[in-house]
């Protein structure tokens, strides 16, 4: 991969089947990190988790630690006031 790491976003617990905690508190494994490791490959980007409390999502986003969550947020009026889904 030859592109800039890819950040992304989400907490550290277990909820099967989307995702299960991180045994070495750097890979995942589940069907959301799958599905981010195959975008990560389309655009040639090695992939970071980055693991923060779930009222840090935004925060992290706004001070560029991260690109992006991928934690099974559900979209509502007051996070589509916050940031693009």
């Amino acid at each position: 991969m030859t592109g800039p790491v890819l950040k992304l976003a989400c907490i550290d617990a277990e909820a099967p089947p989307l995702f299960s905690r991180s045994p070495d508190g750097v890979t995942r494994h589940g069907y959301e990190p799958d599905a981010a490791a195959l975008v990560a490959e389309v655009l040639g980007r090695p992939l970071q988790w980055v693991f923060v409390p779930w009222a840090e999502f935004v925060p992290s986003l706004r001070s560029h630690e991260v690109d992006a969550v991928w934690c099974g947020q559900g979209i509502t009026e007051s996070r589509l006031r916050q940031v693009d889904f």
